[in-house]
């Protein structure tokens, strides 16, 4: 069996590039889920929050006058939400004055002790307490339990989403080192620069249209679902039922030539020392820059290397990596 010790210089080199990707997009992907499960959790105490003070502003008079009817039926209009599946009124002295629970919770939600403002999440969900103050008295004390199915749900969805794109960005990192030795084959058995050149204008273009062509598919499967998550499953979010998905053909044919002709036209690749003495500037302004930097490199006497051939900076790659393999 082949070790990696004895690989040859080609597969050490592909899977170093491959496993560099792959360490680079853990960290990306595990900060952008990071990132996202906190800002999701703040929003979600803001938005918990607000509600709380809003009952708690609705239901001073009910504390004042001891009607806990009015308490019930305010604390009734949570049922919109239907993430909250139990809220609670205490009165200043910590005792439960008004409850309500969601009928379609799986289990009763057992009513905690008495807190002050504050909040805490656990495995199922968010505990909120925010005090209820009327001319600078505590009065009482509105409690909210709010379920993270639905967030947890999200959440998955944004980690599936993360391991595709760490999927296909490993599979165009391979493809780019495959094509590499192989565009060094084909300049070493004589195949012309520019019949080179078109070949690899033909794949790009094809690529490209491939690519815009699944992006307006996917754009438009994603928009629908939207719509029908927002019709169906979120209604209470938006309070209407009447939204439509209206997608236009010249929307849909400018899009994708635009994805095209972005996707096609990276540029500048061929510029490397431009780039990198000045990587703010358009790459557009790279040839007519070489030709600066030429003269002054001349002038002090510092050797400029070019590859002006696609076949000679691919030779030169090879060349360089049977060096490094004989180290």
């Amino acid at each position: 069996m082949l070790t990696l010790r004895n690989a040859p210089i080609k597969r050490k080199m592909i899977l170093i590039g491959m496993l560099t990707s792959c360490v680079a997009l853990l960290f990306t992907c595990g900060a952008f889920v990071v990132y996202e499960q906190r800002s999701s959790r703040n929003d979600l105490v803001k938005e918990n929050l607000d509600a709380a003070t809003l009952v708690g502003y609705n239901n001073t008079a009910a504390l004042t006058f001891n009607d806990k009817d009015s308490a019930i039926a305010s604390l009734r209009a949570l049922k919109n939400d239907a993430a909250i599946t139990a809220a609670a009124i205490y009165d200043k002295e910590g005792k439960l004055f008004a409850v309500y629970q969601d009928k379609g919770a799986t289990a009763a939600v057992k009513l905690p002790s008495v807190e002050h403002n504050t909040h805490r999440f656990d495995e199922a969900g968010l505990s909120l307490f925010s005090d209820i103050v009327l001319d600078g008295e505590t009065i009482g004390t509105v409690y909210i339990r709010h379920d993270l199915s639905e967030t947890r749900a999200t959440q998955r969805h944004y980690v599936t989403i993360a391991a595709w794109v760490m999927l296909v960005a490993l599979l165009f990192q391979l493809g780019i080192q495959q094509r590499m030795s192989e565009l060094g084959t084909l300049a070493a058995v004589g195949v012309g620069r520019r019949r080179i050149s078109r070949l690899l204008a033909r794949e790009g273009v094809i690529v490209a249209a491939v690519g815009a062509t699944i992006g307006i598919v996917a754009g438009g499967l994603y928009a629908w679902l939207v719509i029908f998550g927002l019709t169906t499953w979120w209604v209470a979010a938006i309070s209407t039922p009447f939204l439509r998905l209206h997608v236009g053909w010249p929307s849909l044919v400018i899009g994708w030539l635009v994805g095209v002709v972005v996707s096609w036209l990276v540029g500048g690749l061929n510029f490397q020392i431009e780039h990198h003495l000045f990587p703010k500037i358009s790459h557009i302004h790279y040839p007519q820059i070489s030709k600066i930097i030429k003269q002054a490199c001349m002038e002090y006497g510092i050797q400029y290397i070019e590859y002006p051939r696609v076949r000679y900076a691919v030779a030169s790659h090879v060349a360089f990596l049977r060096q490094m393999g004989r180290v």
